[in-house]
């Protein structure tokens, strides 16, 4: 297609530019919402993490298995939760909920501090 009018030139020449700023804004705009909605959902789950471990803290100091259980499965109803799973002092698995996609569990220091891997986005409370 061959522009050769002054019109058709002076056509191109308002239409290009407000394309292209509207196509950037659009692109910045989606990119920020998007970082929005990821610190969002990161802050929920670690809401949810404080409050599940909290509440399983009793647990897991009178060893009450059952109490754990009813727990993490109280978890799985939470939208957006996968799995759950609770660990001793040591490490050990305690309870299981849900569907795991971690082949061992994290590794844990020796003193109880809060540690969040970005990488693989776990939240860990110890």
């Amino acid at each position: 297609m061959k522009l050769v009018g002054i019109r058709n030139r002076m056509l191109l020449a308002a239409v290009l530019p407000v394309t292209l700023v509207a196509v950037l804004l659009a692109g910045v705009f989606l990119f920020f919402r998007f970082e929005d909605i990821k610190t969002a959902h990161s802050q929920r789950a670690r809401a949810l993490t404080r409050q599940l471990a909290t509440a399983c803290e009793y647990g897991v100091f009178s060893g009450n298995i059952n109490h754990l259980q009813s727990l993490a499965s109280g978890a799985l109803r939470e939208a957006g939760v996968r799995s759950v799973m609770v660990l001793g002092a040591k490490g050990q698995i305690l309870v299981r909920a849900g569907l795991s996609g971690y082949a061992a569990p994290p590794i844990l220091g020796l003193l109880e501090i809060e540690q969040f891997d970005p990488r693989t986005q776990i939240d860990l409370l110890l």
